[in-house]
């Protein structure tokens, strides 16, 4: 998908009350679907995304960038066509979508696709995925679990931020650059926790993880952190984790009003973590 050359002219396509408009790859055979429509007689709570159209292979799902103004540049959509700012709500009739089924031809779900569909509870992850792009699934707070096949290689920022039911992401034993251990996503080469999975009640920091990614405990349930036992790049004092060569806090679990660091806690700097829903002080 990415070596793709793609045509700027959208075509449209309408089924089971439902329009979708894409674009077709320079040689035919493939399409991206940069918006859809809901009608307002589609009552289904179930959206099924066409695996062909008009002869051509569905690969990419999302908002293409090069249709933004040049006055503009910072604006981004949805797949549904909503401008991703703070306060953007959907339409009533996208509320009731609670089920997306996805062709496992998808390759690329692009940055913010389905951010802030609230009501959605189940999504499929296709086969053949390979990118799963920025705050893809941002606020969607409704789904529980989320399966990454074998291919899946890039896992953008945020890709699952404040999806705080989020309890379950299976990774595909044969994916080569994924693996879950503890309630995180690691990325195996770089040995990096690129994100805690935001549902979980409970992490345990593998011995194999020598950095986090930033943002990986963005907006967390976490009520309790360990340390897988053997050798350790941190150290635990009570439910706080900090650097073992320079003392820096990483994280600290507050479930009180106030945090209290320990003395043994020599350093704080713009990676270190508190996470709590209450902290005063």
């Amino acid at each position: 998908y990415d070596k793709l050359t793609w045509n700027n002219n959208t075509e449209k396509y309408e089924e089971n009350s439902v329009v979708f408009f894409y674009k077709k790859s320079a040689d035919g055979k493939y399409c991206w679907i940069t918006k859809l429509d809901v009608l307002d007689e589609y009552k289904s709570d179930k959206l099924e995304f066409p695996k062909e159209m008009n002869d051509s292979v569905l690969i990419r799902i999302g908002f293409d960038v090069r249709d933004v103004k040049k006055n503009a540049p910072d604006v981004r959509y949805s797949v549904f066509g909503s401008s991703l700012s703070d306060n953007f709500e959907y339409p009533q009739r996208f509320k009731s979508i609670q089920h997306i089924a996805l062709p496992d031809s998808v390759q690329s779900i692009e940055d913010g696709t389905f951010v802030g569909l609230y009501s959605l509870k189940t999504i499929n992850g296709p086969k053949e995925l390979k990118r799963i792009g920025v705050g893809a699934f941002n606020n969607c707070s409704g789904i529980t679990e989320f399966e990454i096949g074998e291919y899946v290689s890039e896992i953008g920022l945020g890709a699952f931020r404040n999806c705080g039911r989020l309890g379950k992401i299976h990774i595909s034993a044969n994916n080569k650059k994924y693996y879950e251990q503890g309630g995180f996503v690691i990325d195996k080469e770089q040995k990096q926790a690129v994100m805690a999975i935001p549902g979980k009640k409970e992490l345990v920091i593998p011995s194999s993880v020598n950095s986090f990614r930033k943002n990986c405990f963005e907006v967390c349930k976490i009520k309790r952190i360990d340390l897988e036992s053997g050798e350790n790049r941190f150290i635990k004092n009570g439910n706080y984790i900090y650097r073992k060569n320079n003392k820096a806090l990483l994280l600290g679990i507050v479930n009180e009003k106030t945090a209290i660091i320990p003395e043994s806690i020599e350093e704080l700097n713009q990676d270190s973590i508190l996470i709590g829903e209450d902290i005063d002080r």
